[in-house]
């Protein structure tokens, strides 16, 4: 029995192509689109002139002696991966090319709710919903194509350059196109609801700047509450060792002038054990507060994160931190010290899959659900 495909299911297939076709040209003959094209080839040659030998960095012909970089403590593989997830997805992709991004997809919706283009769009049959949607993935697939083009050239260049084919670093491109949609869809809204491209433009940018500050907040909060916790651990052990030493000098008949500074010793130690408790209470408040907050926001930066916290295994991360600590490199972070910092990082690295993608995901679905509502309701 042979199947077909209903005609309106067909028709409304075609219609959803064109609009998005279109859609997708338009931003695609944007000059903005080009100059980030031409930027990305220039970061991707920074992978065909570095390399890495047991000496340190290598630059063309030359070599930088780095101590925690070098053949003797990483392979090359290893390298690669930790300077594409920095370089590569870290400043370009996460950033610069986010926000030249932003700037080209800002207007994309302010632009055909202004413009006379919507009334014959809307003359034709295609549900207003299906239509923001499919300018709205228009978009996405303007940030995916580049982030594709990207993270192919850097793969085929690490591959020639180094033997190793890191084909996991692809993941870097649906990765980079899902942190993009949580800063679009705000864009979106803001676009729909206001008709401007500054309005749309600045609160995507305000959303981003505001979840990166709740994030960094909760780093500060988690690195305190770890650093008080180890101070509570350290000083209830301390505390028990003074009193045996009290009971066993009570017990073996010691003059009073030697109890007598032990019982002090005793006294200052439970009234700093109190302070610290109290601290901790505070710290703990905090964090979960934070967290709370950390936990409503898109997650931008675990999203990204997932590319190194992937490409990188858990033991190759700890030896390029020992190699770091070893050759003397110091936090310069807002934490005491380097073991909370590297706590703080492992509890990050095993946040689960779950919370960064089901609330970030949430999130999007309300914000675009609002978009998609304002855009069915408005008279244009």
């Amino acid at each position: 029995m042979s199947t077909r495909t209903p005609p309106g299911f067909q028709l409304a297939l075609a219609q959803t192509g064109a609009v998005f076709l279109d859609a997708y040209r338009e931003l695609h003959a944007r000059k903005m689109f080009w100059i980030a094209l031409g930027i990305a080839g220039l970061i991707v040659s920074v992978f065909a002139v570095l390399g890495i030998n047991e000496r340190g960095v290598t630059l063309l012909w030359f070599t930088l002696e780095i101590p925690f970089f070098n053949t003797q403590l990483m392979s090359k593989a290893t390298f690669y991966k930790v300077l594409f997830a920095s370089v590569g997805v870290g400043l370009w992709l996460g950033w610069a090319s986010t926000i030249l991004a932003l700037v080209s997809t800002a207007s994309l919706i302010p632009d055909f709710v202004s413009s006379g283009q919507i009334e014959s769009m809307l003359a034709r049959p295609i549900g207003r919903v299906r239509l923001f949607l499919t300018k709205y993935l228009a978009g996405l697939l303007f940030v995916f194509t580049q982030a594709m083009l990207f993270t192919l050239a850097a793969v085929l260049l690490i591959g020639i350059r180094s033997g190793d084919w890191l084909w996991p670093l692809l993941l870097a491109v649906p990765l980079v196109t899902l942190f993009f949609s949580y800063l679009f869809c705000v864009s979106a809204l803001v676009g729909v609801w206001t008709r401007s491209t500054l309005a749309a433009l600045l609160a995507a940018l305000a959303v981003w700047g505001a979840g990166l500050a709740v994030t960094v907040t909760d780093n500060i909060v988690l690195g305190q509450r770890l650093s008080v916790q180890r101070q509570v651990s350290f000083l209830t052990k301390d505390l028990e060792a003074t009193r045996l030493q009290l009971t066993g000098l009570e017990q073996g008949g010691a003059e009073r002038e030697k109890i007598e500074p032990v019982q002090e010793g005793l006294g200052r130690r439970e009234l700093e054990l109190a302070k610290r408790n109290e601290s901790l209470e505070t710290w703990q408040f905090w964090g979960r507060l934070t967290f709370v907050t950390r936990t409503i926001f898109p997650k931008t930066a675990e999203t990204k994160a997932l590319i190194e916290r992937w490409a990188v295994s858990d033991d190759e991360m700890a030896r390029l931190m020992d190699a770091q600590d070893d050759a003397g490199q110091q936090n310069s972070g807002p934490f005491a010290d380097r073991p909370t910092m590297r706590q703080v990082e492992k509890i990050n690295r095993e946040r689960s899959l779950l919370w960064i993608f089901g609330t970030s995901l949430l999130f999007q679905a309300m914000v675009l659900g609002a978009a998609c509502y304002v855009f069915s309701r408005r008279d244009f």
